[in-house]
């Protein structure tokens, strides 16, 4: 019970020195955070795919909120109602990363990298991002065979970073061929050294 207590108390502490203005982008990441938690484990699979491979939002209609989000960073930078700028593209990257870590440490149950990378992928897709959800496996000393999911833009990882390199791509969502040519896709490669089979 003391433990508990000692775990609420913290997270209160820490959700009082968040920002006001960032507060809603986080409760935000831990519900997509619990939602993906809760789909992986009532949703067959082959349903939630379909999810991965949804398309982003246009960056006209997402103008908005990005605009908002700018005005948050410390170094500016222009928001345009058209297009993602890659200053900007690169900021709200890094930014969902940091939210997804800060939201995952609320939370009182594990989340390992599947729940995190379907969570930014949302959050992202959201703003008008489209990134890439890779699935792999690997045979590790350690552990023996096992499973991993990242972010990926392009060629750099997102979410899920730490061991990327140790994993065979087994499957990308959405499938890389499906953002080549795309206006604002980005085709995407193995990232940090990946071993495709």
């Amino acid at each position: 019970m003391l433990d508990c207590c000692r775990w609420l108390s913290q997270r209160l502490a820490r959700f009082r020195r968040f920002p006001a203005h960032r507060r809603p982008y986080l409760l935000e990441a831990m519900f997509y955070l619990l939602a993906a938690r809760l789909a992986l484990r009532v949703i067959p699979f082959r349903r939630l795919t379909r999810v991965f491979e949804r398309p982003p939002r246009r960056p006209k209609a997402t103008w908005a909120e990005r605009e908002r989000l700018r005005s948050d960073w410390p170094t500016p930078y222009t928001v345009h109602r058209d297009e993602i700028t890659g200053a900007e593209r690169e900021r709200l990257l890094k930014g969902t990363a940091w939210l997804i870590d800060q939201a995952a440490w609320f939370l009182p149950c594990q989340m390992a990298c599947f729940p995190r990378s379907i969570a930014a992928q949302v959050f992202l897709r959201r703003l008008g991002i489209g990134v890439t959800l890779c699935y792999g496996a690997a045979t590790l000393p350690e552990r023996g065979l096992t499973a991993h999911v990242w972010l990926q833009d392009g060629s750099e990882v997102v979410v899920g970073h730490d061991v990327v390199r140790d994993y065979h791509v087994l499957a990308y969502y959405p499938d890389r061929a499906s953002l080549d040519g795309e206006p604002g896709g980005r085709s995407t490669v193995a990232g940090a050294g990946s071993r495709e089979t």
